[in-house]
């Protein structure tokens, strides 16, 4: 029912009114569907949904469906926890939830592989702190108003551990591990652990997980060109993405068994069944040409939930991470943030064309960043595959804060993001 024959009116005093008076399609939205008069309908709904999929669901895995493949809107409100996705502000109610229900999400983890689902076994590994799972959208797309992005190379399923050594991690505390910058020091060996968690109801019975690490820049360098025709066996080219050996076994990939149901609705609860595995990473020796900032890429494989085609398809990490939920990364920046900052860079054209490019920076309010040669927010053109060192300068950086540097094509319809990095300033430096 739209127009006048919609669900408000023009009667300003009335409890609905309009949306806005100067908008000629107000009439046909009300602001007075919200609570259990909206979430009712919707949750019975997708619930139906799932159970024609698949009708031996239990009401309990029909509820951790909807909860764990929910949308984490508005977070600047929902303040969603990092360690259960679960709405979770400083003071108040916890207004949002797990977030806006999802029915693709739902209805894709249970739904028959040969219709696009995943049979009910959906493995994922998390890219930022908003994200669990959910690919429908880009696991680095914000939900706010205007619309937003969020880092993709943040994974919350990766961490470094350094000399000397802390107790290994289990699920019960992973969130609170303390993840650290790896070791440079020829001759040590850093452990990574990696985290892996199944939202699906059914548990698949073996999954293997391979962890490779490069150098990166705004930008990762493209995948070697025999990288999917040999995984997960090791590519012949390992002059820029270097596998790592499992610490159990020496083998360069880790093997998994048995990933019982692990979604948001049990992380960080009793019985947290998300698994663990760990790998060595040898200190790299520190080249002092170049950068040295190194990249964790985890990716994870199962006859019941493999890599997607489609990333099997591309050779840039970058756009593969967003849209897959079985590949993420996280960078590492090798030396300390201090409050007066410089740092050079590595800008990357991972694209075998000519590419015109931007970086963008966001940054507390107050701090001064600066990039040169091409500064912030200009374009600039780099060769098919070519290389260039900036220098990132930030200023005014006196207490504890976020720098967040995105690069992005310039030459795309929508600006699209070719990758970036994070540094984090403590406070106190």
């Amino acid at each position: 029912m739209t127009g006048a024959a919609g669900y408000n009116n023009n009667d300003i005093l009335d409890d609905c009114p309009e949306q806005s008076s100067s908008s000629n399609d107000a009439l046909d939205y009300t602001n007075c569907f919200i609570g259990t008069s909206s979430s009712t309908p919707l949750a019975a709904g997708v619930s139906g949904l799932l159970i024609t999929a698949a009708p031996a669901l239990t009401r309990l895995q029909v509820q951790n469906l909807l909860q764990d493949t929910a949308d984490k809107i508005e977070d600047s409100a929902g303040a969603y926890s990092p360690g259960n996705g679960y709405s979770a502000p400083g003071s108040g109610r916890p207004t949002h939830g797990r977030g806006r229900i999802n029915a693709y999400e739902a209805l894709r983890v249970i739904a028959p592989a040969g219709l696009g689902g995943h049979d009910g076994v959906d493995i994922f590994l998390r890219d930022n702190r908003l994200d669990w799972g959910n690919t429908e959208q880009p696991s680095n797309t914000r939900f706010e108003a205007p619309r937003g992005t969020i880092a993709h190379w943040e994974s919350m399923d990766i961490k470094v551990d350094a000399p000397p050594y802390q107790m290994t991690p289990t699920a019960a505390n992973f969130s609170a591990f303390d993840d650290e910058t790896p070791s440079a020091i020829s001759g040590e060996t850093n452990k990574v652990y990696v985290r892996l968690r199944n939202r699906g109801p059914q548990t698949p019975a073996t999954a293997g997980v391979k962890l490779y690490w490069t150098q990166f820049g705004t930008a990762l360098p493209p995948l070697p060109a025999d990288f999917w025709q040999q995984f997960p066996s090791d590519s012949a080219d390992a002059s820029q993405w270097h596998p790592l050996d499992c610490a159990v076994g020496g083998t360069t990939a880790c093997a998994v068994t048995n990933l019982a149901y692990s979604g948001a609705s049990a992380a960080e609860g009793m019985g947290d069944a998300a698994q663990i595995v760990a790998f060595d990473f040898p200190a790299p020796a520190v080249d002092s040409t170049f950068s040295n900032h190194f990249c964790l890429v985890a990716m994870v494989d199962s006859p019941q939930d493999p890599i997607s085609p489609v990333s099997k398809a591309a050779f840039l990490v970058d756009s593969i991470t967003p849209f897959d939920n079985n590949v993420t990364h996280r960078n590492y920046l090798n030396l300390p943030t201090t409050a007066a900052f410089r740092e050079r860079i590595v800008v990357r054209n991972p694209f075998d064309r000519a590419l015109e490019t931007a970086l963008q920076v966001a940054a507390p309010a107050g701090w001064e960043v600066s990039g040169e040669p091409f500064g912030i927010g200009k374009p600039f053109k780099l060769a098919p595959l070519e290389e260039v060192a900036v220098t990132l300068t930030v200023r005014n950086a006196k207490r504890k804060g976020i720098v967040t540097v995105w690069q992005i094509d310039v030459g795309s319809d929508k600006a699209t993001i070719i990758g970036g990095l994070t540094l984090r300033f403590r406070a106190g430096q």
